[in-house]
């Protein structure tokens, strides 16, 4: 995950995914040199960013055609094959009856007749389950056979034990089903695509410096607090409602042909509402080249007719800071470009380079569109869209960010949730809104008893707002808190905790991860008197926490004693009863840590971590409780019952397999156990099992191995 992080830093930088590389096709000549590239006469040098490719005869003429997935648009791409030349094919569906029914891993071989050297005597496939990166080619088995006429037969090598099956009677230029066991080809019956799809050339758009891009989630505009440089007024004030935000230089030949296009359009803009601020970057040369006039004066003599103002090195960054949010490559501001503004001050748009007027007004009749509709205009492609458009929460992106290792940022939409969140506050106003809507008119008409009870209703609804509101507020704080963690931010973190605590009271266990967090600052006091609390509370699910706490901080005598007192204080409480064996368990008291994980599954059978700790103490100790088989056996059930996808459990069913002397078993079971730790980034735990997988190959279990180690334990 961190190299992905480095790697989305530098594209983020300008450097290149793929290293810009056009795509390659090389063709098998079958001689020397063994390989041509034929990628431009193929018509496939395309420069898209390619990841996957599928083969298929999409269209039943007998040659394969091309489907590719792309990293960047357009994301699919169909490439038929229209070769002329007139050769033969064959193609096969394979049936398993014995095998698998796809028939995946089988291998087919043709037998050509030989009428010349030309013509090879023998071609062989195999039926994959998926061909290059994410891609999964048609099933059908296809051959081109060039000039060849006569088939003699087709021999299947289906993936099970035996020979291969042979068919006869196979004629070029068809298609058969081939059914295990049945020696009768069946001829296949072709249908209609439903779909027909128009063929366009695929030559890539031509280069252009400039670019519209619409955005389907806008961005608002960021304060930039100027004045307007001719007038004097206040531009903020001046510019309300559709605005555009033009960026030029007085040296930039584009920006001024933008400047007059738009000063010969005003009427047309105007009578669109739309405003236009003109921001000149003259100002920010170093003085040494800095002409103070220039700009002004072009203005005049344009007789450019909307506010203008000269811009500043904070405004400036404020601006490209904005397209670094809206565009993933980190680029400096091009000349001239522009924003589009809606009425609520959102970017709409954003145009590098020049833009005509016709699109301007095009464009602004897209600020008030339908979402839909909006997502429709923004594709710099025709296509049709699978799923309607859905505005992503920022508490979503920010989860996303999170994942990804990119922390600032999810940093930055944690907190955009969390402010628009607060700044709910009318809840009352709100509350009677819905209240009427739900039974309009109602509570007028029929009196006073009537009005009580909307009054009643009322008072829910505020109160069901105001629980949704803390509800959204702890769900931000909560990952806001392990943003924090991820940074290594303990101020933040402290900050995040403790605002959680104030909404949830009650949780003990946030008020533990406060503690821990404040010891972490050096704030003792502060720690202290939070777990000095829990101590002295009464509150069976307190005392677990604080014994949670104490294993964590390395005093496991004090976290065994909270956990005895939870237990005494709800005798019935599983949680509790778990935490005090594993405590047990940790400090070398078999028996009761085994008494414990018993009375738990008695009370509760699928209880899996309970019941893992129980086989391990089964399998590995060297009390008078140990039993290996029966460990294996409540192992192999748990692991059954999660489907051998949990690497701990199957750890423990390893360990278990070793202590009854079944080291082979025991060594595939903790290689299965190792690749699912790797892949899950558990590297504590991958670090163990391969341990233990050198200890079962040399014939040892994991009770040999502590009785040796207490054994060569120097003494005391």
């Amino acid at each position: 995950m961190a190299n992905w992080a480095k790697l989305g830093s530098m594209v983020s930088r300008g450097a290149s995914f793929s290293g810009r590389e056009r795509n390659r096709c090389f063709l098998n000549t079958r001689g020397g040199p063994r390989f041509a590239d034929v990628s431009s006469v193929a018509g496939l040098d395309l420069l898209d960013d390619g990841r996957g490719i599928a083969v298929v005869d999409w269209d039943h003429d007998g040659d394969l055609d091309l489907w590719m997935s792309n990293r960047t648009a357009p994301r699919v791409r169909m490439m038929r094959n229209e070769t002329s030349e007139a050769n033969h094919y064959v193609a096969f569906q394979l049936h398993g009856k014995r095998c698998n029914r796809d028939a995946i891993g089988a291998r087919v071989q043709l037998i050509l007749r030989q009428v010349d050297e030309s013509i090879p005597r023998s071609l062989v496939k195999t039926l994959r389950a998926g061909e290059g990166f994410l891609s999964q080619s048609s099933k059908w088995v296809h051959f081109g056979l060039g000039a060849a006429d006569q088939i003699e037969e087709v021999r299947v090598f289906w993936p099970d034990p035996g020979p291969p099956q042979v068919f006869k009677r196979i004629a070029v230029d068809q298609r058969y089903l081939l059914t295990q066991d049945d020696p009768i080809p069946t001829p296949a019956t072709t249908h209609a695509r439903g779909q027909q799809l128009t063929t366009q050339p695929a030559a890539a758009a031509p280069a252009s410096d400039s670019s519209r891009t619409l955005l389907t989630r806008r961005l608002p505009i960021p304060d930039l607090g100027f004045d307007d440089a001719q007038s004097g007024e206040s531009a903020d004030e001046a510019l309300k409602g559709p605005l555009l935000i033009l960026v030029w230089a007085s040296w930039c030949a584009p920006c001024l042909d933008e400047l007059s296009q738009l000063t010969q359009h005003e009427a047309s803009l105007r009578a669109k509402d739309l405003r236009v601020l003109a921001l000149s970057v003259d100002r920010v040369q170093p003085a040494s080249t800095r002409t103070e006039s220039t700009d002004l004066e072009i203005l005049r003599q344009i007789g450019f007719p909307f506010t203008t103002a000269t811009a500043s090195e904070q405004q400036l960054r404020k601006l490209t800071d904005l397209t670094h949010q809206i565009f993933y490559p980190q680029k400096p501001l091009s000349l001239p470009c522009s924003f589009l503004v809606d009425a609520t001050g959102k970017v709409a748009a954003f145009y590098r380079g020049s833009v005509t007027v016709d699109q301007l007004l095009a464009d602004l009749d897209l600020l008030t569109a339908s979402r839909n509709r909006l997502a429709e205009s923004a594709f710099p492609f025709p296509g049709r869209r699978l799923l309607k458009t859905q505005e992503p929460s920022a508490l979503s992106v920010a989860e996303a960010y999170l994942e990804g290792g990119y922390y600032e940022l999810a940093r930055k939409h944690v907190l955009d949730h969390l402010k628009r969140i607060s700044a709910l506050k009318d809840f009352d106003r709100l509350a009677a809104v819905l209240n009427e809507s739900i039974r309009p008119g109602v509570s007028r008409q029929r009196g006073n008893d009537h009005q009580a009870h909307s009054d009643q209703r009322g008072q829910r609804l505020t109160e069901a707002l105001k629980a949704e509101q803390r509800r959204h507020l702890a769900s931000g704080l909560r990952l806001l808190a392990d943003v924090e963690q991820k940074r290594k931010s303990y101020d933040g973190l402290e900050k995040a905790l403790r605002r959680l605590v104030q909404l949830n009271p009650g949780d003990f266990q946030l008020q533990t991860e406060l503690a821990v967090v404040l010891a972490k600052l050096d704030r003792s006091v502060d720690a202290n008197r939070i777990l000095s609390e829990l101590r002295s509370s009464t509150n069976a699910d307190a005392q677990i926490a604080l014994g949670r706490v104490l294993m964590q901080i390395g005093k496991p005598e004090e976290a065994e004693r909270s956990f005895q007192r939870a237990v005494q204080l709800d005798s019935g409480n599983v949680e509790a009863r778990f935490s005090l064996a594993m405590a047990k368990q940790i400090g070398g008291e078999v028996q009761p840590a085994v008494e414990h994980y018993q009375w738990i599954l008695s009370k509760q059978p699928e209880h899996h971590e309970a019941r893992n700790n129980l086989a391990w103490l089964f399998a590995t100790t060297t009390s008078d409780i140990r039993d290996p088989d029966q460990a294996v056996q409540m192992a192999k059930r748990l692991c059954q019952d999660t489907n051998f996808k949990t690497a701990a459990y199957l750890d423990t069913l390893a360990a278990a397999l070793a202590e009854t002397g079944s080291f082979d078993s025991a060594v595939k079971v903790t290689a299965t156990a190792y690749r699912i730790a790797r892949g899950s980034d558990n590297a504590e735990l991958a670090s163990r099992l391969k341990q233990r997988l050198t200890l079962y190959q040399a014939g040892k279990s994991v009770s040999e191995s502590a009785r040796e180690a207490q054994h060569s334990a120097p003494s005391q």
